[in-house]
């Protein structure tokens, strides 16, 4: 199911803070990507990353939407990496993904909305 078409004009906005100090830069892999919404309604795709020294980021949440279905900030940083990848649309199919659940003390794999698209795709992260 598409949730998403690439859009220019939101992913030229995906960084435009001018509090960001710069420290730290990275190209980093995306390993994991799966979709969700929280209690109150608010949609999210988790990331996992990996970067070129082998070191992990796991489940960065990106809020792309409000429990309204108004568009938030991370909208714009996801076009973002689909300008960066040259990726049209993004879909969500079911799949598995692994994920740390409280319940289970540990990290388990559950079955559930993945974003194929992002799989294996390369992002730049800044660090401040």
């Amino acid at each position: 199911m598409q949730f998403m078409q690439y859009d220019k004009t939101s992913a030229v906005k995906a960084n435009s803070s001018s509090r960001i100090a710069v420290h730290t830069y990275a190209k980093a892999k995306i390993t994991q990507a799966y979709a969700g919404v929280t209690e109150r309604g608010a949609k999210f795709v988790a990331l996992n990353f990996i970067n070129e020294a082998g070191e992990t980021a796991e489940e960065i949440k990106v809020y792309y939407e409000n429990s309204q279905g108004e568009p938030l900030s991370g909208r714009h940083q996801l076009n973002a990496i689909m300008a960066f990848n040259g990726i049209p649309t993004l879909s969500q199919v079911t799949g598995n993904y692994k994920t740390y659940d409280f319940g289970a003390g540990g990290v388990v794999e559950k079955t559930g909305l993945i974003v194929p698209e992002l799989i294996g795709k390369f992002m730049g992260i800044v660090l401040a």
